[in-house]
């Protein structure tokens, strides 16, 4: 897929991104309505783009006390 910038987007589904961060389904489902995590909506199919999967991880990193 290409966007405006000729980029290319590597869009991911709701079952691959549970899939890569560990976590069930709803939980996924839970940070799409809290828009936790953005997303795309194509014709109703919600899809992610690789980017933002690994922006919010780290996002949701905790450093550790040393």
């Amino acid at each position: 897929m290409t966007t405006g910038l000729n980029t290319i987007v590597k869009l991911y589904t709701i079952n691959q991104v549970a899939e890569i961060l560990a976590v069930s389904k709803i939980t996924i489902y839970r940070l799409v309505e809290t828009r936790k995590i953005p997303f795309y909506k194509i014709k109703g199919c919600i899809r992610f783009a690789e980017k933002d999967i690994f922006s919010y991880l780290d996002q949701s990193r905790i450093e550790s006390v040393e």
